[in-house]
């Protein structure tokens, strides 16, 4: 299957999917949770408003930058429509700030029309962002100043697509010949961490409703796509699904190179962990995917979501060889999550192995350097209406407390 790119007339392709607040004070837990799914991690304890929590997470050591959309530049500065690009204008897209929902702020919201389809998404490159352009005011922190911000221009429509710096990957390929730092790359860390507060309605998780995406990592492209302001959806991509079933799943791009369902035997239609390596490892398999099996979004509730993603050694083949002495399955994703009053996470996802296409023939670097929030139902319409609510996001370089407000 060939590299497919964002089209000018859509902001996100068909690229076919695999088929197989509010503010309340809480009591503050001991300092080290017991995460299910075997692991422990250390959160900070924070007493008080959601106000307070969210300062001191978007706050904290290894975090890049933030946004909880108390402003609706936030939102418009990264907006990306299809046939326009980089769009803070928005005016014929679905993509727009409420003010009304949200924790701390307001949110993004994609809707979604009956009989219809999303249009735009909002898509965030990973590196830190100048507070002239990042709708904030105020600079990026840049994990505690170790990485410079970056102007942004959201007024010049392919400012996204030309984009070509904050990419994370493995080490051994910052240096690689044709998609490294001697080629202009820029790359600010190896393994990230994000943390979203995603809500979706009880009208998505209907029968009838087309699959979907809800979130995306890719690149951004830094290719000669002028006048378009499109990323690249290179075999890297991970996308985390919207299913009318509710349950959580993941998958990655190119389905016929055998990588394609993340589950716990990988590139797997007929058995194996569906949410592997977690609390619900031997319960949520395929063939017995339900809501009672496998973690799966509730309704109408703000989820907290942390995404950790390690990026491991090409195992595409062609022109990615695998560096001499290096295996190629050592890419890694581990997945938490915690519901609305929850002070501790769960974890339910945990799989280090993978073994990944990164990019194929394309000249871009075999990482990750952008996140998208959307709507994208394959192309098909939905029976009824629906949209997806992001309140808060955090990119990090480092583990992101959860929440406690």
């Amino acid at each position: 299957m060939k590299r497919r790119e964002f089209l000018v007339t859509s902001a996100f392709t068909g690229i076919a999917l695999p088929t197989i607040g509010f503010s309340q004070t809480k009591p503050c837990p001991p300092p080290s949770l017991n995460v299910a799914g075997g692991t422990s991690s250390t959160t900070a304890c924070v007493k008080g408003s959601a106000d307070s929590d969210w300062a001191a997470r978007s706050t904290a050591p290894g975090v890049v930058w933030s946004h909880d959309f108390k402003s609706a530049t936030e939102v418009n500065n990264f907006r990306l429509t299809g046939g326009v690009g980089t769009d803070p204008v928005g005016s014929t897209s679905t993509v727009k700030y409420v003010s009304s929902d949200g924790i701390t702020g307001g949110c993004v919201e994609v809707a979604v029309p009956a009989g219809g389809t999303s249009v735009g998404g909002w898509l965030r490159p990973f590196s830190p962002i100048l507070g002239t352009g990042n709708g904030r005011g105020v600079n990026d922190p840049g994990a505690g100043g170790t990485i410079t911000p970056l102007p942004w221009n959201p007024n010049h429509n392919n400012e996204l697509g030309e984009w070509g710096a904050g990419y994370y990957a493995h080490k051994d390929y910052w240096t690689h010949p044709t998609r490294g730092t001697s080629m202009g790359y820029s790359f600010d860390g190896t393994d990230f961490y994000i943390q979203a507060r995603l809500k979706m309605p009880a009208s998505r998780f209907q029968n009838g409703q087309p699959d979907g995406k809800l979130l995306m990592i890719l690149i951004t492209g830094d290719g000669p796509q002028v006048g378009t302001g499109q990323p690249r959806t290179p075999n890297q991509e991970i996308v985390v699904k919207s299913n009318p079933n509710s349950l959580y799943q993941m998958y990655t791009n190119f389905g016929n190179r055998s990588n394609s369902y993340l589950t716990g035997i990988q590139g797997s239609s007929g058995g194996g962990a569906y949410q592997p390596g977690g609390a619900y490892n031997s319960t949520c398999v395929i063939g017995n995917t339900t809501p009672s099996t496998c973690w799966s979004w509730p309704a109408d509730e703000y989820v907290t979501v942390l995404i950790h993603v390690i990026p491991g050694h090409d195992g595409g083949g062609g022109d990615n060889p695998v560096v001499a002495g290096n295996p190629a399955n050592d890419t890694g994703i581990e997945v938490w999550v915690a519901r609305k009053g929850a002070t501790a996470y769960t974890k339910i996802w945990e799989k280090k192995d993978y073994v990944f296409s990164f990019g194929g023939g394309d000249p871009w670097p075999l990482g990750f350097n952008c996140i998208a929030f959307n709507a994208y139902m394959n192309g098909v319409n939905a029976t009824q209406a629906f949209n997806h609510r992001l309140a808060q996001i955090i990119f990090s370089k480092q583990f992101i407390a959860c929440p406690q407000d």
